[in-house]
């Protein structure tokens, strides 16, 4: 609702200057009133018929005055009425802004999808989809336009007999003689910007009030505490070789989920130790990961490193300490040099040296300008590269980062059989004396690791080498005795 509620007020910069037209609005009325001012302290000729007397009369004005500051504020608070009413009919439409928001962003936007669409004749549902969510987006905008327009309608009524009286006022007077024709003019035009000031300032305030009710949600995200951000331990003296990492009882749910993806782990990482992380697909690989880099906080239970709940140390610093290929990660539309390093800083040489030991650095020299290649079409000079070279340069990023701690999901998934075969061979060479945690349904990567944890159903069933788990005839065995019969 937070991101909702920005989005339709147009953010924090249009509100505040829907604000400033608002103060304006103000100044404009007490410019108008100090026009007026000459006739409100007119001296009074009460002659004529009782109309005529008391068309004449000084205090007419201070009516006509007082009775559109009445209006104003009236209809301020009938505005207020209205945007309840209008932020009511947000509330509902929270679902189709969110799908709209979702068809732009993920399937208008992206040209990548255009494949899928084209060859699974995926338009008719699409434009159905889309065409569903746009006419309940128009319909509610009518709705709330109707509540604008409701408002906005009877104002201007109660404005224009104002007007008319205003200009009976001031045209009487000049005809008696008690005001000249230009000074006519100048009231004229001083009760009609007062008017106008006035219609404005009603306007406004219901666009600012109604922002307001949008972006409520937004401030209260923003006031929210930052959990993550409470210690402040440093983590940079901490001595490379002398790094633990424990769960201790960990335990975590999703938000809205019925049980434990995982639970009651009790797991060490050593510094130095290359492990492998097995298990059918759910069975809560990669949440002990996001729970390892603190991306998600334990449900149940805590995570130590060198026995201190990791909640004490420097959010930021403790994140520097890995270098994370995810499953699903993510290359930007900036040059190669840029994505490797996450910095507009960074040594060309060291760049180049982790591009080549992530096997990408020839069909990097092949890009027009090398490193400093834009990815993604984009630009004039962009280049569209291939799943696995984008895993390969992901790779990169990873070493390039110097983290002690390295962590590979599904790293080879994109790659064909002799780039992953170079990947696994030099997986020493390209880890060092780090730790690493290397996920993969492949087992013929477990071979390369000292120790591998067996995941299923969030528990931890089996741990040990690969010689030991095979002994035991486990899990482990009958994952790979049914992948190794692929190869027989």
């Amino acid at each position: 609702a937070a991101l909702e509620g920005e989005k339709e007020s147009g953010g924090i910069y249009w509100f505040s200057d829907k604000l400033g037209v608002l103060i304006g609005d103000v100044a404009s009325i007490f410019y108008a009133f100090v026009v007026l001012v000459p006739i409100l302290t007119q001296q009074q000729h009460l002659t004529g018929n009782g109309v005529m007397q008391i068309l004449n009369s000084k205090w007419i004005i201070y009516l006509i005055f007082l009775l559109n500051l009445f209006s104003m504020f009236l209809f301020m608070w009938i505005s207020k009425k209205g945007n309840k009413k209008q932020y009511e009919i947000y509330e509902e439409s929270l679902d189709a802004i969110r799908k709209d928001d979702y068809f732009y962003r993920e399937i208008l936007s992206k040209y990548a999808t255009g494949k899928e669409i084209r060859l699974y004749a995926l338009k008719d549902l699409l434009l159905r989809d889309m065409t569903k969510v746009w006419d309940e987006k128009c319909n509610i905008q009518d709705r709330k336009l109707d509540i604008q327009e409701k408002i906005r309608i009877r104002y201007l009524i109660v404005q224009a007999l104002l007007l008319v009286i205003s200009y009976t006022v001031i045209g009487v007077r000049g005809v008696n003689g008690m005001i000249t024709g230009a000074e006519v003019v100048k009231y004229v035009s001083a009760l009609t910007a007062l008017g106008g000031a006035c219609q404005y300032m009603v306007d406004h305030f219901e666009t600012v009030l109604l922002n307001m009710q949008y972006l409520h949600h937004y401030y209260e995200y923003l006031q929210l505490p930052n959990r993550k951000q409470t210690g402040g331990k440093p983590t940079a003296d901490l001595p490379p070789q002398d790094l633990v990492i424990t769960f201790e009882d960990v335990s975590f749910k999703y938000p809205g989920g019925k049980k434990d993806s995982l639970e009651h782990v009790n797991l060490t990482f050593h510094y130095g130790e290359k492990i492998a992380l097995v298990g059918p697909n759910g069975a809560g690989k990669t949440t002990l990961i996001l729970l390892l880099c603190r991306l998600y906080e334990p449900t149940h239970g805590r995570i130590l490193l060198n026995g201190i709940d990791i909640r004490e140390y420097d959010y930021e610093e403790y994140l520097a300490m890995f270098g994370v290929v995810f499953q699903d990660f993510k290359l930007f539309a900036m040059t190669v040099a840029e994505n490797v390093a996450a910095s507009e800083e960074y040594d060309e040489r060291e760049i180049e040296e982790v591009l080549e030991k992530a096997g990408i650095w020839e069909r990097v020299q092949k890009m027009e300008q090398g490193i400093h290649n834009p990815l993604y079409n984009v630009g004039i000079k962009g280049v569209e590269v291939s799943g696995g070279e984008a895993q390969k340069i992901a790779i990169a990023r990873a070493l390039y980062k110097k983290a002690p701690f390295i962590i590979l999901d599904e790293p080879t998934s994109a790659l064909d059989p002799m780039a992953e075969y170079e990947i696994y061979s030099s997986f020493d060479r390209l880890i060092q004396d780090r730790m690493a945690v290397y996920i993969s349904h492949r087992m013929s990567s477990c071979r390369f690791c000292q120790r591998i944890i067996v995941l299923k159903d969030g528990q931890v069933q089996e741990q040990g080498t690969h010689e030991e788990l095979i002994e035991k005839d486990g899990i482990y065995a009958m994952m790979w005795n049914a992948q190794a019969q692929n190869y027989q």
